[in-house]
């Protein structure tokens, strides 16, 4: 009896006396309900019991009556899942013949905007059970069974609006952009820890901003989509058609960039898709439209670390292009060509692409959106590139991607413009591929998200849907990209990460 009074004295000693150890910080209100507790030691204690209760609770009766969760623990760290959002929890740690302090924390309304959102399953996952998957139109990381485990609060002095490109980082962390021109990286609170450095290469003073593609990468450095102005006549061969008309030579005209940056964020490699337009002509992409704001729309990058190779995808004339890092020079193109007086159309086998990337075993694979062969639906193309730079890609795999059409799978034909936009693709570890079916501009009601095998089965797919309060209805609503944590264990990393960074 007195051996258990002392461990008791001594473990409210400790919690008090190390009251910053221990995490959720008291009265913290979290964006997340898969949770890092931690809590200071206990002398003579080896095992300890979290124990977790529903309810901003202040005394013993009323603690022990709402416990919804008890964890054994081995340390004094643990992560755990609370079930819901919007609500008040009260947890302490306990170990034998001694209880901790009370302590309390609550979790957003999830989400915290007037839309309603949801990521409904339409099939049960039958791998990647464990997996999450972050839908940035909705700002949130979902499980595989469609419940919200994380989300990026809205308020009004935060920054973070019109997210894109929400994915995990190999340092776990996480990058996004946001349409206010911005590329993050947080941590798994939402703390930023980086931001892209403002865009210089406003040579004709003009706000340029980041888009599309943001990712760290394994060397720590960040690399991202960026825009530069020019003049449409600097793209004009001498004695061209485009340099004998001064009024069109002086248009304003926007292209892609590509800028990797330091963790200091010092400028350590650029490249402009000026230069590559330079060399082969972009007037030639629109002399019968006469449109010289006319943007080749680069939306998409891949940067092959290992090979040190880049990959440049451009929506709106079909082509995607590969560049040698650092040295910028041109290897490959793929896609339509084009003569004076053609206009843009796509290639053989593709057209308006999205998401360029190489798989596991080096091929060159993409989302394609397939918009110029309507009513053909879009698909997910692998492609095999040739030693030889002339030769175009061959299609080694192809899957094409049954709409969804009012919450189902349909195969028919889809509405005209359903697919111009949006849309992406990633290879997970067993070959199989996730792929978003989205269009970010609400052109149709068409939207959806699977894990397709190579044996072309679907093992998991979601509908992202909103709550339409007029009709009274959930519709599917459009996302840009989805991306995924492959497991629990890296989702723990994420998690952990965040201590480790204090």
């Amino acid at each position: 009896m007195v051996k258990n009074i002392c461990l008791l004295f001594l473990f409210i000693i400790t919690v008090k006396f190390c009251h910053s150890q221990v995490l959720p910080k008291e009265g913290s209100k979290l964006n997340y309900r898969i949770i890092g507790f931690s809590f200071p030691s206990v002398v003579t204690a080896s095992k300890y019991m979290l124990e977790i209760a529903k309810g901003n609770l202040t005394d013993e009766a009323s603690f022990r009556k709402n416990i919804i969760l008890k964890i054994n623990c081995d340390s004094t760290k643990v992560i755990a899942e609370v079930p819901d959002f919007g609500m008040a929890y009260t947890w302490r740690i306990s170990v034998k013949g001694g209880i901790g302090d009370l302590h309390h924390f609550s979790t957003y309304a999830f989400p915290d905007i007037e839309q309603k959102i949801r990521l409904r399953i339409t099939k049960n996952a039958e791998t990647y059970k464990d997996a999450y998957v972050f839908v940035d139109g909705f700002r949130a990381l979902f499980d595989m069974n469609g419940n919200p485990v994380w989300f990026l609060p809205t308020e009004a002095d935060n920054p973070y609006q019109g997210i894109r490109d929400l994915k995990i980082t190999p340092q776990n962390t996480i990058t996004f952009l946001t349409d206010r021109n911005q590329a993050y990286e947080i941590n798994y609170q939402g703390n930023i820890l980086w931001s892209a450095p403002e865009n210089k290469n406003d040579a004709i003073n003009t706000e340029l901003k980041y888009h599309h593609e943001f990712t760290r990468m394994s060397s720590g450095h960040y690399i991202v989509s960026g825009n530069e102005q020019l003049l449409w006549g600097d793209l004009a061969k001498p004695g061209s058609l485009k340099s004998s008309d001064s009024a069109l030579n002086n248009k304003k005209i926007i292209l892609g960039t590509i800028i990797e940056y330091d963790e200091q964020g010092k400028v350590i490699w650029e490249w402009k898709s000026s230069d590559y337009f330079k060399l082969i002509g972009l007037y030639y992409f629109n002399t019968t439209l006469n449109d010289p704001d006319y943007d080749p729309h680069m939306n998409s990058f891949y940067f092959d670390e290992k090979q040190k190779e880049v990959y440049v995808s451009f929506k709106k004339i079909s082509r995607i292009i590969k560049i040698k890092y650092p040295e910028g020079n041109l290897l490959k193109e793929y896609g339509a060509d084009y003569k004076n007086g053609d206009p843009p159309q796509g290639s053989e086998f593709f057209c308006s692409q999205h998401s360029c990337k190489v798989t596991q075993d080096g091929y060159l694979y993409f989302y394609n959106n397939n918009d110029c062969n309507y009513p053909d639906h879009p698909s997910v193309l692998i492609t095999e590139e040739s030693e030889n730079a002339s030769e175009p890609l061959k299609k080694v795999w192809e899957y094409v991607c049954p709409v969804i059409q009012e919450g189902t799978i349909r195969q028919g034909k889809p509405p005209l413009n359903s697919y111009s936009s949006g849309g992406n693709v990633t290879e997970l570890p067993d070959r199989s591929m996730l792929i978003n079916l989205s269009n970010p501009y609400g052109f149709s009601p068409l939207s959806g998200v699977s894990i397709v095998s190579r044996e072309k089965k679907i093992i998991w797919s979601g509908v992202p849907e909103k709550w339409n309060k007029d009709t009274k209805q959930w519709q599917t609503a459009p996302v840009y990209r989805v991306s995924i944590i492959k497991s629990r264990r890296i989702m723990d990393d994420l998690i952990r990460k965040v201590e480790e960074l204090k």
